[in-house]
């Protein structure tokens, strides 16, 4: 957008943006706020409309971090990273990958300084903000590639495995409510690992898992059951960012994470490897994982109001916890 407004040259419509650069007025609206928080655009009314010019060339990587780590949950969700670290190469940032067992981890890390970034299940950003107010929700992300499993003999005991505050047990929480799953009891595991044990000792019939995990339980007797999309879960994990951060960072991180996210839509093949290299799943696996995954971009404070009041959240309300989402 300010590519375009500079080939222009002096003021145009905000209202013919959205027509010229194909995108919805909402989105366009969003662009130009962070530009002019920037200092790259200027707004002025003539009339009874908005006119747009800009007035300077976008920040140099020079005003940005050398390196920044990103924590990510052990799964085959995330190989849009590959197109989000080439795309910071070019500006001299190094991405690199820090893998945990749980979303709780990968938060608690994030909110301790030590990483850069999350990827990590917007539940669980979102109940740190609440206590800490030290991140910021700035990407959406993939969802889907998560199902409640059976098993195939009915046996196993009287209950249901999940990761703990995670897409997983939102997961496991609808599906106890809609009755689709009949168990006494829920079991935490901390890693992967410990899921499959669970598996393997008998302790639960039924289990919340995310893929790769998937994968390997179905190929111990267990069948799908229930997956996210039913229940209508289109959020999963999302990229929040350490509010340490300068916001101009934060704003130039948003824009070049959406940019590679369009990357990857545009050819999901190309960018396997190189994320199946840093996480540990062989490439495969990855591949097959993205046959259930679907890309979300984009997050806004009403859509996670909305997602909140949809699982019945009250405490605290959720147009604070929101507040989360970098606007």
């Amino acid at each position: 957008m300010l590519h375009y407004l500079t080939e222009v040259g002096g003021p145009v419509p905000q209202s013919s943006i959205h027509r010229v650069l194909g995108l919805s007025k909402s989105r366009v609206s969003e662009v130009l706020n962070d530009l002019e928080d920037e200092g790259l655009i200027r707004r002025f009314s003539l009339g009874n409309q908005f006119l747009v010019e800009a007035v300077a060339e976008a920040p140099r990587s020079e005003h940005l971090p050398k390196t920044l780590k990103v924590g990510v949950v052990w799964s085959s969700e995330y190989p849009f990273l590959t197109p989000y670290a080439k795309r910071l190469a070019r500006e001299g940032i190094k991405l690199k990958l820090v893998v945990f067992g749980s979303a709780v981890d990968a938060v608690k890390s994030l909110i301790m300084g030590e990483i850069d970034l999350a990827l990590a299940p917007l539940i669980t950003e979102l109940h740190f903000y609440a206590s800490f107010r030290n991140i910021k929700v700035i990407g959406g992300g993939a969802y889907g590639g998560a199902s409640v499993l059976v098993r195939r003999d009915g046996g196993g005991e009287d209950a249901i495995g999940s990761s703990y505050l995670s897409t997983m047990d939102v997961l496991r929480a609808s599906a106890l409510m809609k009755g689709e799953v009949d168990a006494g009891d829920t079991l935490y595991f901390r890693r992967p690992s410990e899921a499959v044990k669970l598996v393997r000792k008998g302790e639960v019939r039924y289990m919340s898992v995310w893929h790769p995990l998937t994968k390997e339980l179905i190929a111990q007797g267990m069948k799908p059951l229930a997956d996210l999309e039913q229940y209508g879960i289109k959020y999963c994990c999302t990229l929040a960012a350490s509010s340490a951060l300068p916001p101009h960072v934060r704003r130039f991180l948003r824009r070049t994470y959406s940019e590679a996210l369009d990357d990857f839509i545009k050819s999901p093949g190309r960018w396997f490897e190189w994320y199946s290299l840093q996480i540990g799943i062989g490439v495969d696996v990855v591949k097959d994982g993205w046959r259930h995954y679907k890309i979300n971009k984009h997050i806004t404070r009403r859509d996670v109001i909305k997602y909140l009041r949809s699982l019945g959240y009250s405490v605290p309300e959720p147009a604070i916890v929101a507040e989360a989402v970098d606007s």
